[in-house]
């Protein structure tokens, strides 16, 4: 018999689906949502970590730590570095200044340096000319952010034009003076999670720092940040420390403790496991019933002149026409829990990143699992098939 005819022989005997064929249907679906549900959180974190990693700068950042005696050794071993993966070497070392909205109120934003590779793409307005031009995110925030609803956030896109006063402490947090920024242009703050961070130009930030750190004692044996390296790509980074390391410089670069996201992965997979052996189970004891109610049928495909491999063939596309319904039902199911999750969890800016992915391998790894042994079963139960069919024949 044509592979066609038997498919819609299968697809036929759906439309008339026994109470425990239902049953094993919505068991199947609840069992393919178990397996996307970790797999979806997986993905988040995993989907978390290359995002910061990718879009957080200061991963790309080196400080060299020491006193002021090792200044000329520390910048004569950069010298004679030939790498040109380093785009810029901060010798103040400081890679952020605090300017605050109110001395009051101690609201601040965090400024940082315009640095090739370290600025974000400005989506509204223009780039850094002018020697007081600042870029802010779109929507902005001069508190603790994580804390924040997204609807609190100032709207600085609608400042585009306009200009913003910020004011500048020393280290006795003492007002050294005021200055009138232009906000020139903004960034979508929401992948490099720095909603409270401006941009301004370089010789801008050297100047303002040079103004609050007017007071400021040397104390040469004091461990300090001496150097501040810029790295074009995360992959290059691992090179130049090494470089630094075996040259005797003490270095830090932030690192991103990613263990979390292996360890989600693990368990995913171990839930997995266990769900496909519970649905092994339940396989098994759907086939022992499911014979019991189609002997009938069988037996009719029998008397009909239906090979015992046509028989297996109508039975076997029958189940995974069953189980691919249970698929694409929990597909969509988790389509539509992971667009309410996400628009909740989107309110809040400490969540702004998350992204809920749907893992599609894992779960069809498990329908090729139960198909196959679907088959296998099949197989396997054919002569008891055949027996209790031809006594079901002489019934007819």
């Amino acid at each position: 018999m044509k592979t066609k005819e038997l498919f819609l022989l299968g697809f036929k005997s759906l439309k008339f689906l026994s109470l425990r064929k239902k049953i094993f249907l919505v068991i199947q679906i609840v069992i393919m949502l178990l397996i996307l549900i970790p797999f979806g959180f997986y993905s988040v974190f995993s989907n978390a970590a290359e995002t910061i990693i990718n879009n957080q700068y200061e991963f790309r950042e080196i400080s060299l730590y020491g006193t002021s005696n090792d200044y000329e050794k520390y910048k004569s071993v950069l010298n004679e570095y030939e790498n040109n993966h380093i785009v810029y070497i901060d010798e103040l070392a400081t890679p952020n200044i605090r300017a605050y909205t109110s001395v009051d109120s101690r609201n601040n934003f965090i400024l940082k340096r315009k640095i090739e590779g370290f600025v974000p793409e400005v989506t509204n307005g223009n780039e850094l000319n002018n020697k007081y031009d600042i870029i802010c995110p779109e929507m902005a925030t001069d508190v603790n952010f994580e804390e924040l609803n997204y609807n609190d956030l100032i709207n600085l896109e609608e400042k585009i034009g306009k200009t913003i006063n910020l004011n500048f402490l020393n280290s006795d947090d003492e007002l050294v003076f005021s200055q009138e920024f232009n906000i020139v242009g903004t960034y979508n703050a929401d992948f490099y999670y720095s909603y409270d961070t401006c941009y301004i130009l370089n010789n801008t930030f050297d100047e303002i720092l040079s103004k609050i750190n007017s007071d400021l004692k040397e104390d040469s044996d004091t461990v300090k940040d001496l150097f501040i390296l810029y790295v074009d790509n995360n992959e290059n980074v691992e090179e130049i420390t090494n470089y630094l390391e075996n040259n005797d410089i003490m270095v830090s670069v932030p690192k991103l403790d990613d263990k979390i996201v292996n360890y989600i992965l693990l368990l995913s997979i171990f839930i997995m496991i266990i769900l496909v052996i519970t649905s092994i189970i339940i396989l098994i004891n759907y086939f022992k019933n499911y014979y019991k109610e189609e002997y009938y049928n069988i037996a009719l495909y029998k008397a009909l002149g239906f090979k015992e491999k046509d028989i297996i063939k109508i039975i076997f596309i029958e189940n995974i026409l069953l189980i691919f319904v249970a698929l694409i039902v929990s597909i969509v199911l988790f389509i539509f829990l992971k667009i309410i999750v996400t628009l909740y969890l989107h309110q809040f800016v400490a969540f702004r990143i998350v992204e809920i992915r749907l893992s599609i391998i894992p779960l069809f790894i498990y329908y090729l699992v139960i198909i196959l042994l679907n088959y296998v079963f099949l197989k396997i139960d054919i002569n008891e098939i055949s027996s209790m069919s031809i006594k079901r024949i002489g019934e007819l």
